[in-house]
C-alpha cells in the first residue's frame, strides 16, 4: 500500500512539474499570448505596489511611521510615477521623525524639479528648511513655492507667509488684529483656522480672545475651530470654558487637553484615561507620552508602561534615561533577568562610571536574584556614596548568609509589619523625663559644709 502511495504522489509531481514547464516554455505562446501576460504580470505587480502606498498612507496619517516604511520597502526605488510617490511619502515620515535633512534629500531627484512633481513636494521642503533654521535656503524654497502653489491654495498660503514673516523676524506677526483686515479673516473658516493656530504658535492667545466672540456661528459647527479654542482658553487659565469647547470632540489633542485639565485637579486615573486615548487617535503623540509615563509610575501600571515606552523614539527622549526606565518598570514586574540585561547595556553606556540611581537599581536587582557577592559589591558602592540603604544593606548582608533568600521566605520574618511610610514622617521629639534620686540643692549643701570644715 505504502508503494502505491509513493508510485502516485510521484506521478503528480511530475505531472505539475510538466505542466509548469509547459507554461514557462514561450515556445508554446503566440505572439498575443505573451503580450497579454506580460500586461497581466505587470497589472499584478502595479497592483500590489499601490496596496503598499495605501496601507504606508493609512500609517503616516496613525502616526505608525515605521509600519510606513515598511510597506514602501516593498516598493522598488527605480523611477516611475509609483515611486515618485513613495518618495514623497518618505519625505513626510522623515519630517514627522524631525530627520529634516533625509525629508529634504527623499525628494531630492531632478524629476522633482519639474513643476507639475515641484510643486507636490515644495512645501515640505520649504518647512524642513524652516526647522532647520536655514534661512538662505528658506526664502528661495519660499519664493519657489509659493508661485507655484500659489493659485492651488484656497486660503491664499496665509500660512507659509505669515511663516515666512515669523523666519525674517518681521514685527507685525499676527495678522487680523485690526477690525478691518479681521472681517476677511473671520469671514472664512480655513483661515479662521490658520489664524487661531497662528496667536497658539506665536503665544498670542490674549489677541485672540478679543475676538472670539466675532466669529460666525458656523465656526462653532468645526470640530478642529473649537479644539483650537479650547486651546487657547487653557493656555490662558480658563479651565472651565477650555473643557467646555473641547467636551465632545475625539482627538488627540483634545484628549491630552482633557488629560491635563484632569492633572490639575490630581484626578490621576482620569488623566491616565484621557492620554491613552490620546495615543489611541495619534500614537506617536509626544505630548501624550510626556504626560501617561509618569502616571504608568504613580498608577502601577507597569505591563503597559513597558508597552507605551517601547513606542518612544530614541531621537525624542534620551536613550539612557528611556533606558533606565524600562529596568525600572522591569525591576517593578520581577523580570530580574531582563533587567540586568538592561543594567549591563547602561554599565557599557557609562563606560562603568554609573549615576547613583542605577547602582541602586542594580543593587535590589542582584538582592532579589539571590546573589551575595554582587549585592555586597553594590551596597558599597552606593555607601560610599552616602545612601543610607546602601549602608545598612552592606552591614545586613554580613549579618545574614543570603539576604535575597530571606526576603523571598514566605513565613514572617519580622515581628511586625514593615512600612517604609513611617520613615518619611518627621518625629515629634519630646524632652526626657529626669528622676532625680539626688537634689542638686543637697550636693551645693554638703559642698559647702566640705569647704567650712576645710
Amino acid at each position: 500500500m505504502r508503494k502505491k502511495m509513493t508510485i502516485i504522489l510521484l506521478f503528480i509531481s511530475n505531472t505539475l512539474y510538466a505542466g509548469r514547464m509547459v507554461r514557462d516554455d514561450w515556445r508554446y505562446y503566440n505572439d498575443q499570448e505573451v503580450e497579454l501576460y506580460q500586461q497581466q504580470t505587470e497589472m499584478a505587480r502595479r497592483a500590489g505596489h499601490l496596496v503598499a502606498l495605501k496601507l504606508a498612507k493609512k500609517a503616516i496619517i496613525e502616526g505608525k511611521t515605521e509600519a510606513a516604511k515598511f510597506f514602501l520597502d516593498r516598493i522598488p526605488n527605480h523611477i516611475d510615477k509609483v515611486a515618485l510617490v513613495k518618495k514623497r511619502y518618505l519625505s513626510l515620515i522623515y519630517f514627522i521623525e524631525e530627520d529634516y535633512k533625509k525629508s529634504i534629500s527623499a525628494t531630492s531627484h531632478p524629476i522633482f524639479n519639474d513643476a507639475k512633481f515641484y510643486q507636490q513636494v515644495c512645501m515640505i521642503k520649504m518647512l524642513a528648511r524652516f526647522a532647520l533654521n536655514d534661512k538662505e535656503s528658506f526664502n528661495d524654497e519660499f519664493r519657489t513655492c509659493l508661485g507655484t502653489t500659489f493659485t492651488k491654495s484656497p486660503t491664499d498660503q496665509y500660512w507659509t507667509r505669515v511663516m515666512a514673516d515669523v523666519k525674517n523676524n518681521d514685527q507685525a506677526l499676527l495678522r487680523g488684529t485690526g477690525f478691518e483686515s479681521m472681517r476677511a479673516i473671520l469671514g472664512d473658516i480655513e483661515i479662521t483656522k490658520i489664524w487661531l493656530k497662528l496667536s497658539l504658535y506665536l503665544n498670542r492667545e490674549n489677541v485672540a480672545l478679543k475676538y472670539l466672540e466675532a466669529l460666525p456661528e458656523e465656526a462653532y459647527r468645526s470640530q478642529k475651530i473649537r479644539e483650537l479654542i479650547g486651546f487657547i482658553y487653557f493656555r490662558t487659565g480658563n479651565k472651565k470654558k477650555a473643557f467646555e469647547f473641547i467636551e465632545d470632540i475625539d482627538s488627540s489633542n483634545a484628549e491630552n487637553i482633557k488629560g491635563n485639565l484632569r492633572l490639575d485637579s490630581k484626578e490621576y486615573e482620569l488623566a491616565y484615561g484621557h492620554f491613552k486615548l490620546a495615543l489611541k487617535y495619534k500614537s506617536n503623540s509626544l505630548n501624550a507620552m510626556e504626560r501617561i509615563l509618569p502616571l504608568i509610575w504613580l498608577l502601577e501600571q507597569w505591563s503597559e508602561g513597558e508597552e507605551i515606552l517601547s513606542r518612544v523614539q530614541s531621537d525624542r527622549f534620551d536613550e539612557k534615561g528611556k533606558l533606565a526606565l524600562d529596568t525600572a518598570i522591569k525591576i517593578r514586574q520581577e523580570k530580574f533577568d531582563l533587567a540586568e540585561k538592561n543594567l549591563n547595556r547602561i554599565d557599557t553606556i557609562f563606560k562603568g562610571k554609573v549615576p547613583l540611581v542605577i547602582e541602586k537599581m542594580a543593587l535590589y536587582n542582584n538582592l532579589r536574584q539571590g546573589k551575595p557577592v554582587l549585592v555586597e559589591e553594590f551596597s558599597s558602592r552606593t555607601c560610599r556614596k552616602m545612601d543610607g540603604m546602601g549602608c545598612w544593606l552592606m552591614q545586613a548582608n554580613l549579618t545574614w548568609e543570603n539576604l535575597g533568600k530571606t526576603l523571598n521566605r514566605d513565613d514572617n520574618v519580622l515581628a511586625k509589619d514593615y512600612n517604609i511610610d513611617e520613615y518619611k514622617v518627621k518625629l515629634e521629639v519630646s524632652p526626657l523625663s529626669e528622676k532625680r534620686f539626688i537634689d542638686q540643692k543637697d550636693i551645693e549643701e554638703l559642698d559647702n559644709a566640705r569647704v567650712q570644715m576645710n
